[in-house]
Formats: C-alpha cells, structure tokens, sequence
C-alpha cells in the first residue's frame, strides 16, 4: 500500500514577542515538555524540533533535565534537531557576515548542549531569498525547511512539487528543500482549537493520500507556544484550562500512527526518500523574499514597521560597523560574545508585539555594546593621534579607489583656519577638497566643518596621512556648468522643474549614455489611463493618519550656488520645503570627476505617526533600458540576487489592506539596487547605518512600453504598530551609473563606501 509520509518541524521560540521572561518556565511546563513527552508516550512516533540556540540555552538555565531528555530522544533517533542559529533573525534583512555568525554561533550552542549540529535548518520566520543558500551549506546544514505557499505564488510548480523535497543552488552547492506549509500548520491549529471537527480536519489530511505514490506532505510547522498557552497572556492564571489542547495533539498522533496509510516522519528523512533532484527557485522579481501565511507576513513587518523598527535597525546596523572596525583595530577586541550580543540584537521578535521590559532590555544590551566598541576605538585614536595631523585608515579588506570621495568631520582650535585660505595635502600631494558645513568662531575662523574629499588610493590595511595647511590650492579645478535649472559636468548632466523645484526633471551620466536615465515623466507620455499623469523623481510622499498625503512637491524653493568654483568635489543645489509634517531641507550633491549624485534629506518633524513613510523615490526613463535584458540586482543578506523584468507587473509598495501598508521589499544589505541591461546600469544606494531603509519597486508591463520606479521606505504600518517622528532624522541616496564592463568593480566601491574608512584626528 501507498502512504502518506507525515512530518513535524515543531517551533520552539521562547524569545516569542509577547511572552515577558518570569513566564518562560511555565511555557516550557505547558507548552515544551508535553510535546517532547509524546515521544514517551508513542515510541514509534519521529518528530522535528527546531529550536534555536537562545531558546536551549534559556531551556538550560531553567530545566537542564528537559535537555537532557531531548537529548537522549535525538540520540534514539526519535527526535531530529532542527536548527535556526543562534537568534531568530531574519536573513534577507541583515548582511550576510552577520547571518552567517549567527548560524555558526548556533551551531556551537547545540554541540556544546547537546553533542550534535543539526543537519536541517527552519528559516526562521519563512523569510527567505535566493541568495541566502550558501549560508546555510558553510555552516553544514544539508536541508532547508521552507514554505510552500507562498513560494508558489509566481512560480508554476507542478502538481506534484508540494509532496516532495527538491533542490536549491547556491554559488558553492546545491541544498536539499523540505516543504513547510502554512495552510496545513493552520489547520492543524484550527482543529486543536476546535475551530473545526477532527473529522473535517482528517478528511484534508488525507485529501493528500495518492493510492498511485508514495508522497510527503507537513503536518505541523509552526509555533509549540500557542498550545495551552497563549503569549503574554493570564489565563492560564485566572482561567486554566489544564492541558486540553495538548490532550487533542496526543489524540490525534494516536489517530494517525493507527492508520495504515499514514507514517509519521522526520524532515531529514523527506530529504533523503522523496527528493526529486530538481533545482527550483524560490524567489521571483515579483516576490524576492519569500514570506510565511498571508501577506501581512512579509519582510516589511520586520524591516520598518512596528513601533521603532527603522530606529532599532539603524542602531544594529552602527553597531555591526564598529564591530568591523574593531575587527581591526585588534581582533582580539572581538570575540563570540560580541558576536553573540550582535546577532541577540538582530532577533525578529524585538520588532514586532514585544514587551515593554523585552524592548528596554534591547536597548539596554545595545547601548552596552554600543559603548565598549567606541570606547575601544576611542582608545586607538588616542594612542595613534599626532598633533596637527590627521590619519584615515581603510580597514577593510578591499582596495579604496583612486578618487572615491569621501567625507571627514573636522573640528579646529579658535583662530587655527579661516575658511579662504586652505589646502588639503594626502601624503604630500594635493586632493581636491571642499569646505561644507561650516560653522565660524566669533573671530571668523572655523570652528566645525565636513571636509568633502577626492581621495588617493588606499590599500587595504593602510592609511594616509591628511595635512591641511594654510594657502591657496593650485589643483586644476573641473569644469561645470551651470545653465537655468540645469548643471552640467563632465559626468553628470542634471536638471530641475521650475514649477516644482527639488524635484528632477532630468538626470543623465554622459560618459555612460547621453540619453536620460530617470527624472521626470510627463503627462501623457503613457498611453494606459492609470499611468496618464506626471511621474516625479527625488521627492517624499508620506501619507498621515487622517489617510492625507503630504509631499515635498509643493511649497518648496531651490537655492542654486553663487560660485561653481567653490565646489571641486560636488556642486550643491538646495531646496526647502515646508509642510504639515514639519520642514525639509533637501541638499543635491552632483559630482564633478564622478557618475553620482547624492541627496540629503534634513528632517525636522512635528509629532508624525505616520501609515507609511517613503522618500529617495526615482521614476526610470523606459527609453534608457534595452527592454529585453532589463534585469534588477541586489543582496538579500547573502549572495547577490538577479531577477529579470518580463511580463509579470508588480508593485511592492502596493497596500494590502487598510492597515497593512505594503506588500513586500527588498533586503538590500549591502546598501543597494542596481538596475540594468547587457550595457549599461544605474545604482541607487544608501547608508542603512545613517538611517534605516528598504528599497520597494513599482513595474508594469505596458505592452510596447513599460513603467518603473524604485521607492527607499523608511516606515510602513501593520497590525505590529507604526513609528512616530519627532524632532530630527537624516538619511541619504545615492544615484551612480555604469558601464557594464566596469560593473563588478562599481559595485564593490559603493559596498566599501557604505562601510567607511577610520578617521584619526
């Protein structure tokens, strides 16, 4: 006889958001220990338990006999441990050193607590993207348990693709895919919470029963803690109810072992008797991180909603760039335990419903961290400080190009400088330089200033010495431009509207293709009735809770320079908006000897609490792309990711309902989205250290033509909570364009750009 191969990956999270501390012993009582004595209970039963190296290790202080007994089940082959890494993080949010600690960090807690690294891996919280696979094989995972459902959204699985496991490719392996299924999780809910009948719940399990194959098929891949339990909760306080639910799982296991078409299973062994040895893909263009259940589920939920989401992201993200600057300063500085507060800090469930005293203990433990790595290299500026001198240091790993620019923050002693008579000396040769920023003593010398700089090469592990004297520079100064609304340089060629100034009429890189690569798309350019008005470039669109949309199209003014030839580096154009949300200051840097413009936006809100927050919003010329090899790059938190626009129109900042704002992003973790054909691309890069962001993008496919934009979300809204704006924020992006032939090395600037130098002042 046929049979239908059952299997559990059973998510055990005590870091669940709403459950507070003092009630993780009565979760592991009513929630850990009844699932695990199933297998007392059934000795021919097998069961996945995934568990993260945290939660065995709060396990551990709490009730080390439970480890021992899941120890001593894994051991008699009745359990498989399923593994997560260390922490609950989300991988396509974070850079991919920091996912790849976290996995070998959880391996070490699982072979110091239970002698043994997992062969399976759960995704946590189903957040998954292509790229992300090479992970989990450098870290010896065999397998990967992922969802089904909303994998199939866009791809074209056939009929048997749900009943077995299959393969993912990676840059260094291929890795075997074991099915979770969202719709057969809920069910298995919906009846252990008498939502429906045990019979309506065994007719659809074995609606899954082929009498002509074998097949697997999940029957449980979600949460123990729901069980008799409910986060956060005081009924099991006020109103217990003993261990009903957990008497319904017990009931039903019996039910099922006693049926002659059903053998219950463990994922591993899925992945080794139902492989098809088919590599699949599971993320498209449309849907590049793969999300869990229904679509309020997606990476948004983690990345820039919630209460502070974008501000606690900004905050690990500082702290992941001190790490690796302490990395270097003296390796020593950095050990497991850093890494290990790192990854703690990265974990899911402080984004979403967490608990007061959860959240503070975030800030509390990131504050520490936060501390110790800058008073370490405080340290180390002390000690290599020279008076009147200033070092900058690349301490990464790849070479620092030859003119990348790059900014320092200067302070002076009173009388030192005055603001026409300076030159700027990297070890003894001129660089062109300019002054921004600046604020003057009362004698009129500068007092602080950002010092804008065209920088040598610097090798990796080296550094160059910055001598600023007094004098007047003699570098020859670029030429530029600048005509009406328009300024042009040998690398850029930029215009404003005039009706709405600060916004882009028209952007092209002239060395790369004269022809326009964004700016502003009039009314009428497209036939289709929906895409009939204006599409701008460079504004904000924020919509308030009154569902008001405010923008910066408006009431706003542009200030042009007086004298080009203050400005070597990057010309600036500022423009000044004023609104209900507060003030904007909005400063364009366009570069003289380089492909790139920046844009800084300067935010002074009133009290906002806004449904969703989006800036650095730029429309794409569809006349600049060979449409038949329009293709989007990125990193989602592992290797890069390519995607092909075709004829599947999608838009990611598309509402799903009224309270949930958006329906997916991109990951972007290394701070950028290239967008290209077979000869020339556009970057649009930020700094998710300055101010947290993930790109969106909007296509439609229009037949002979095609509409694209790409939107920087810094909040959005969901059941979770949305983020209130007081007082002042920052954030900055990045257009850059390139030849296709310099594409790798284009890329890999605007990553060490985003990582930084160490300036020694």
């Amino acid at each position: 006889m046929k049979k239908l191969y059952l299997y559990t990956a059973f998510h055990f999270n005590l870091a669940f958001s709403s459950i507070p501390e003092e009630q993780y012993p009565l979760v592991i009582d009513y929630c850990y220990w009844p699932i695990l004595e199933l297998l007392e209970e059934f000795p021919e039963l097998k069961l996945g338990l995934e568990f993260s190296g945290e939660t065995l290790e709060a396990i551990a202080k709490i009730d080390h006999t439970y480890i021992e007994q899941l120890k001593e089940h894994i051991g008699n082959g009745q359990a498989e441990l399923i593994g997560a890494g260390y922490s609950q993080i989300i991988a396509p949010l974070w850079p991919e050193k920091i996912n790849f600690k976290n996995l070998a960090i959880g391996n070490k807690v699982y072979k110091d607590l239970l002698g043994l690294t997992p062969k399976s891996a759960y995704i946590n919280e189903q957040i998954f993207s292509n790229g992300n696979v090479d992970l989990y094989l450098e870290n010896g995972y065999e397998n990967i348990i992922m969802e089904f459902n909303n994998s199939a959204i866009y791809n074209n699985f056939a009929k048997e693709v749900p009943y077995q496991s299959h393969k993912l490719k990676g840059e260094i392996g291929e890795i075997n895919l074991v099915w979770n299924n969202s719709i057969a999780f809920q069910k298995f809910q919906q009846y252990i919470f008498a939502w429906i009948e045990k019979e309506e719940y065994l007719d659809y399990i074995l609606s899954h029963y082929n009498s002509e194959g074998d097949r697997s098929f999940l029957l449980y891949g979600s949460d123990v803690e729901i069980f008799d339990y409910k986060p956060g909760d005081y009924d099991y306080r006020f109103f217990s109810q003993s261990n009903k639910e957990i008497k319904k799982i017990y009931d039903l296991i019996d039910t099922l072992l006693k049926n002659e078409k059903v053998e219950l299973v463990i994922p591993n062994y899925v992945a080794e008797n139902f492989n098809s040895d088919q590599i699949i893909e599971l993320g498209t263009s449309e849907y590049p991180l793969i999300c869990k259940k229904q679509p309020k589920y997606n990476a948004v939920r983690w990345a820039v909603s919630g209460i502070e989401d974008t501000k606690i992201n900004t905050k690990c993200y500082q702290i992941y760039n001190k790490i690796n600057q302490n990395e270097f300063i003296n390796p020593d500085n950095i050990g497991s335990n850093e890494w290990k507060e790192m990854v703690y800090l990265c974990g899911s469930d402080f984004r979403t419903k967490t608990t007061e005293d959860k959240i503070s203990m975030f800030h509390e433990k990131a504050g520490a961290i936060s501390q110790k790595l800058d008073k370490n290299i405080n340290y180390y500026k002390s000690r290599n400080s020279k008076e009147e001198e200033i070092f900058i240091i690349n301490f990464n790993k790849e070479l620092w190009s030859e003119g990348l620019p790059y900014e320092v923050k200067l302070k002076f002693d009173k009388g030192k400088f005055y603001y026409n008579d300076l030159n700027v000396l990297a070890d003894g040769k001129e660089i062109l330089f300019q002054l921004e920023q600046v604020e003057f003593y009362r004698d009129n010398s500068i007092r602080t200033c950002v010092l804008a700089l065209a920088l040598p090469q610097i090798l990796p592990g080296e550094k160059i010495k910055i001598h600023i004297i007094e004098g007047e520079a003699n570098f020859r100064l670029p030429e530029v431009k600048l005509d009406g609304n328009r300024i042009i340089t040998d690398q850029v060629n930029i215009s404003f509207l005039d009706r709405k100034p600060g916004i882009i009429e028209g952007l092209s890189f002239p060395q790369i293709d004269n022809q326009l690569v964004l700016g502003t798309i009039p009314h009428g350019y497209y036939d289709h009735i929906k895409y009939s008005p204006d599409f701008f470039s460079g504004h904000t669109i924020i919509r308030d809770t009154n569902l008001k949309k405010i923008t910066d199209l408006d009431n706003s003014e542009i200030i042009y320079p007086d004298d080009l030839n203050r400005y070597p580096v990057r010309i600036p154009v500022k423009s000044k908006i004023k609104g209900d949300f507060g003030v904007l200051w909005k400063v364009y840097y366009i570069y003289t000897t380089l492909a790139k413009v920046d844009i800084s936006y300067y935010f002074r809100f009133n009290d906002l609490n806004p449904i969703y927050f989006r800036t650095g919003i730029f429309t794409v010329n569809p006349e600049f792309f060979n449409f038949q090899n329009l293709k989007y790059t990125t990193i989602n938190g592992g290797k890069e990711e390519k995607y092909k626009f075709g004829k599947m129109s999608f838009d990611h900042t598309e509402m799903v309902s009224l309270d949930i704002s958006a329906n997916t992003s991109l990951g972007a973790t290394e701070g950028w989205v290239s967008i290209e054909d077979n000869l020339k691309g556009v970057v649009f890069w930020h700094d998710n250290s300055e101010l947290y962001s993930v790109p969106m993008l909007s296509y439609k496919n229009l037949s002979d033509n095609y509409f694209l934009r790409i939107t920087h979300s810094i909040s959005e809204s969901d059941d979770t909570g949305r983020i209130f704006w007081r007082g002042h924020s920052k954030c900055r992006f990045s257009i850059s364009g390139f030849d296709i032939r310099n594409r790798q090395r284009h890329l890999e600037k605007i990553s060490l750009y985003n990582k930084g130098l160490l300036v020694i002042q």
